[in-house]
């Protein structure tokens, strides 16, 4: 069974029963939209690329980033800088440290092009710290 034999599989199963009324979209190429709770949506997703079946190394290089900024900033202080009150905001302060601590996990992985730049200060503070980052980079 090939990749989209599997796909049209799992659609007809989804469409042939009574399934969940929490499924909104899907089952899509690789993704469903699944209601969480009120006012909230999870995004599902798999996809799996495998090397000398869906991409040639040698015809397509893996390509990535030459330089990501992770501006580090206390979850306290970026919470209160949000304007408004966005869903992802609204999670709390341990959520934030979390995403914080995958961003830095993310850093410590790919300290060859992960650059932590303080972001505390004023947005020209941090505008100019990015800039000398980016100038030193591409010097």
């Amino acid at each position: 069974m090939n990749e989209f034999d599997f796909i049209e599989r799992l659609r007809s199963q989804t469409q042939s029963r009574k399934h969940s009324t929490r499924i909104l979209t899907g089952i899509g190429d690789d993704a469903a939209i699944i209601s969480e709770s009120a006012g909230r949506d999870l995004i599902v997703t798999t996809d799996l690329l495998i090397e000398d079946v869906d991409f040639h190394r040698r015809a397509t290089p893996l390509q990535g980033p030459d330089l990501t900024v992770l501006l580090r900033v206390d979850p306290e202080v970026g919470l209160g800088r949000a304007a408004g009150d966005d869903r992802f905001e609204s999670e709390g302060v341990e959520l934030q440290r979390a995403v914080a601590e995958a961003y830095e996990e993310i850093a410590t992985i790919a300290a060859d092009r992960v650059v932590a730049v303080d972001a505390s200060g004023s947005v020209e503070e941090v505008h100019a710290r990015i800039l000398e980052v980016v100038r030193s980079r591409s010097a």
